[in-house]
């Protein structure tokens, strides 16, 4: 049986078999055999324990980057020995010596990651390695022994660096998958039923710099889950949870200091334990998941990557039922891909996003049960198709949009009641650039001719008939959102057009139905300006049971109403910083009448938490940093029903925080600081080493 094993700075695979002894001191514990000694070159790596021949015992795989082949060191049975030939040695040369027999395999790439598992579905174990050409390649494993003939996989969006493979059950099906680590991504590619991998899955994180890529057992399910080690000095590693029902599930960023290495030590009952050399101190820490009663109060984070890689600076977004399971989905259009990504609500958060095609630029979604079938349909508006489309759940996908007949060049739409009865019917509001028609009058009875002009439909949601229309003043900018709400509070709805670099437009729905424009100087329309869909929300805040407009302006947010035809500021809300920079604003509602109120600054790249203290003012009572987002959607949702959640995306990730809850971390249950002076701890290695039944720990000092 092999014990320890090692390599050197100067390419020799070095073996000892363990051989307790008694004494004193750590002689008491654990002691070694002889020596076996395998010259090889400078650059072996990628060393790997495994019975590659089914004897039932333990075989050595490493790379050998000098020779460009795969070194095999097979243990012999029963009175068999080694067969190596006569080494032809210069003076004070040392010898090999050892019983393992040795056998090599000349690869035509640079290999990075060597790892072994069983790929082929013959149950015979195979080797895997990823490299330069950036293919990803099997060397199955035959039946009288040996290998065959490499099986290849391109993988061009792989890392060629060290430690970017991972292999291990990824989707609960009992096969081996594996997973390799790209740039600013992971690809998991699951092995099909009769061996071999489909198509790889992208699980894109944006992530700079990840480092090594491991399997274990986080929670302690009985399921492989992925930990990443991450160049990074607040948030040291990032994990990457199998759900109930297969397959990796969100990112998970994990707030630990920058590691110098992770080793995973199983378990048989209960998580995989984890230990690392904390750069900063040079300690070697025990780990496990979980959460600590000493940890900060960061709310759960669940990040989901899009399934397609976009350059888009945007990504519109709907949030509805659409699948009729009574759970909020969110839906997200692929602006440049032409697609539009569901991701659906599960028990646990959200499923993978699952890509369907759409109309080319996207420029807004919105959606709404339009039938009364208890299923949201999804409105595309596309300026490059000058079109409205509508898809639908049809049980598996989402159709293709199908055209909604609207005149003009669509800018931007929204499915919402006129009044805020909960039975009032929906309708569908669009904004449109329409071409007047040579001979149409104008409201004088003169002819028109010339430009374009900015005109509102307004829908009848279940036949799609056209009920109203009118002309508005052309937008300053591109249109950003559309909002129904009952900003003077008389019990109907008004239209709220958010236009990129300009105040706010603001119609208010008259008595009769028509909507009257809220302008001029009596209006205060200064106090609306740099109004974006992503920074307001409509909630009530002040208890009265009437909701009120909450908007993030630069370094604060107010809280606004109409009255007596003018905007008026109700109240203030304002972070501890006066460099704060808000995007983004959301309205965690409460039962005894007093919701929290989330800000998110660009600036610091953290949530400020506000809530309402004894004196009727809000202040900040927490913060907590989640990374750069350019937010393009910050909603609070009761994604479950059971529950409310933060929504927080941007064109390149979407969170799910779970507000309340304790954030899981790394909970430290061991740790060791050398007393040897200068001492540099690299790597540690866990494993019984003296037969006790207990788990011991080497830890290397590569410095000495």
């Amino acid at each position: 049986m092999i014990s320890t094993l090692g390599w050197s700075a100067f390419g020799i695979l070095m073996l000892a078999g363990g051989d307790a002894t008694s004494g004193d001191g750590l002689a008491r514990h654990f002691g070694f055999g002889p020596t076996q000694i395998y010259k090889l070159h400078n650059g072996i790596s990628e060393l790997q324990i495994a019975d590659l021949d089914g004897d039932g015992r333990n075989d050595i795989a490493l790379w050998n980057r000098w020779k460009n082949r795969i070194e095999l060191f097979y243990q012999p049975g029963a009175g068999e020995s080694a067969s190596d030939p006569a080494e032809d040695l210069e003076r004070n040369e040392i010898p090999s010596r050892g019983t393992m027999r040795r056998e090599s395999i000349p690869v035509p790439h640079r290999v990075s990651t060597l790892r072994v598992g069983e790929f082929t579905g013959d149950k015979r174990l195979d080797l895997i390695y990823f490299g330069e050409p950036r293919e990803l390649v099997i060397l199955p494993g035959r039946e009288e022994g040996g290998f065959g003939p490499a099986i290849t996989t391109r993988a061009p969006d792989g890392d060629p660096r060290s430690g970017g493979l991972a292999i291990g059950d990824f989707n609960g099906d009992g096969r081996d998958d594996a997973v390799l680590r790209g740039d600013g991504q992971v690809l998991a590619y699951y092995q099909q039923p009769g061996g071999g991998f489909s198509k790889p899955e992208r699980l894109v994180h944006n992530v700079k710099q990840t480092m090594l890529t491991l399997p274990a057992d986080l929670n302690g399910d009985g399921r492989d889950d992925l930990l990443m080690s991450v160049d990074d000095d607040e948030y040291g590693m990032m994990a990457f949870v199998q759900g109930a029902g297969g397959g990796l599930g969100a990112r998970q960023r994990i707030r630990i200091s920058k590691v110098r290495s992770i080793t995973i030590a199983p378990n048989r009952d209960g998580p995989d334990d984890v230990y690392s050399v904390e750069s900063a101190t040079n300690r070697l820490r025990g780990l496990r998941w979980g959460t600590s009663p000493e940890a900060g109060g960061d709310w759960p984070m669940l990040l989901y990557s899009y399934p397609v890689v976009s350059n888009a600076n945007r990504m519109p977004s709907a949030i509805a039922d659409v699948t009729g399971d009574g759970r909020l989905d969110v839906v997200v259009a692929s602006v440049d891909t032409a697609q539009l990504i569901l991701f659906e609500a599960r028990a646990d958060g959200l499923a993978r996003g699952r890509a369907f095609p759409g109309l080319v630029k996207t420029v807004a979604l919105a959606a709404g049960d339009l039938d009364g079938d208890g299923r949201a349909e999804v409105l595309s508006v596309s300026s490059e198709e000058k079109t409205i489309g509508v898809s639908r759940y049809d049980g598996e996908r989402l159709t293709f949009p199908t055209a909604l007949s609207v005149p003009g060049e669509p800018l931007g739409a929204t499915v919402g009641a006129l009044t805020p009865d909960d039975d009032a019917p929906p309708m569908i509001v669009c904004v449109t650039k329409v071409a007047p028609e040579a001979n149409e009058d104008d409201a004088g009875g003169r002819r028109r001719r010339g430009g374009e002009q900015t005109q509102v439909f307004i829908l009848d949601a279940a036949g799609g008939d056209v009920l109203r229309h009118w002309r508005i003043d052309d937008l300053e900018d591109d249109l950003a959102g559309v909002l129904l709400a009952d900003v003077n509070r008389d019990g109907r709805n008004d239209l709220l057009l958010f236009v990129q670099f300009a105040p706010l437009v603001t119609l208010l729905q008259s008595e009769s139905g028509s909507f009257e424009p809220l302008d001029g100087a009596a209006a205060r329309a200064g106090l609306v300006n740099d109004a974006t869909p992503a920074g307001a929300a409509f909630a009530d805040v002040d208890g009265d049971g009437v909701s009120e407009l909450l908007l993030a302006q630069k370094n604060l947010a107010r809280v606004l109403a109409v009255r007596d035809g003018h905007w008026e500021v109700l109240d203030q809300l304002n972070p501890e910083s006066a460099d704060a920079k808000l995007t983004g604003l959301a309205v965690l509602p409460a039962g005894d009448g007093s919701p929290t109120v989330v800000l998110y600054d660009k600036q610091a790249r953290e949530l400020i938490v506000l809530r309402r203290g004894d004196d009727n003012t809000f202040a900040v009572t927490q913060t907590m940093p989640v990374g750069a987002f350019d937010v393009s959607t910050m909603r609070a949702i009761a994604l479950r029903g059971d529950e409310v959640e933060l929504l927080l995306a941007d064109p390149r990730k979407l969170a799910l925080l779970h507000p309340g809850r304790k954030a899981p971390a790394m909970v430290e249950f061991q740790t060791y600081e050398t007393d040897v002076k200068d001492a540099w701890l690299a790597d540690s290695v866990a494993g019984d080493f003296n037969h006790d039944g207990v788990r011991d720990v080497v830890v290397m000092d590569v410095r000495k």
